[in-house]
């Protein structure tokens, strides 16, 4: 064979892939999509639901803070039914009802006669829910999930009409949690996507704590 001949030959072999070499890369892609797309999805629900945590969490903190800059009773509303979303509330004095948190003035048709949703609502991500889901149990010296809202009181704590399908955590104009009677409480929300449960809670003195259930125990996020 002639040199001109062997170097036809070398560039001739270097053109492309055999059938048999495309096939190995194939089989090797396969298996490391296989190994892959699990552990993505596994990821991609944990920051899912981690994002859902530590957005109740911001909102629990903002409502705390929103009470005691504006003197009023301000609460968390979470709806627990079908399309669950949560939102700051406050209590407004001209009114004498609760209002979304972002309404600059206030008229009665602001006030929250339902749990249904307002341009204020933030929804949750697909495939979280409200719920304590597989954890069955709450984290040590939590409650259950916060008792349902309520509206049509004349004042913020005195009763009126219960929500059905919600959960709130009431803060008074000192930034502490308080019950229908005005005590100190503590209050929890939980949520789950089916895998994980997540919970934010808070101690009669206000302090928020964020919690994930992964099978076996719950430890702080």
């Amino acid at each position: 064979m002639t040199l001109r001949s062997k170097r036809k030959a070398r560039k001739t072999s270097q053109l492309g892939l055999s059938t048999i070499e495309l096939l190995i890369v194939m089989l090797v892609a396969s298996i490391v999509a296989a190994f892959s797309i699990p552990q993505y999805l596994t990821i991609r629900r944990n920051m899912r639901i981690n994002g859902d945590i530590r957005s109740v969490a911001g909102d629990v903190s903002l409502a705390k803070m929103r009470s005691a800059a504006a003197y009023t009773y301000a609460r968390v509303f979470l709806f627990t039914g079908q399309n669950p979303y949560y939102r700051v509330d406050v209590w407004n004095k001209n009114q004498n009802c609760w209002v979304p948190e972002g309404i600059a003035v206030a008229t009665g048709a602001d006030c929250i006669t339902s749990a249904t949703p307002t341009r204020f609502a933030v929804a949750f991500s697909p495939g979280v829910t409200p719920g304590i889901g597989n954890a069955g149990v709450a984290p040590e010296g939590a409650l259950a999930q916060a008792p349902a809202c309520t509206w049509g009181g004349t004042t913020a704590l005195n009763g009126g009409n219960a929500i059905g399908n919600s959960s709130c955590v009431v803060f008074n104009s000192r930034g502490f949690p308080v019950d229908n009677t005005g005590s100190p409480t503590a209050g929890s929300f939980y949520i789950t996507d089916g895998v994980r449960t997540g919970a934010v809670t808070l101690n009669a003195m206000g302090l928020v704590h964020t919690w994930s259930y992964t099978g076996k125990q719950w430890a702080h996020q």
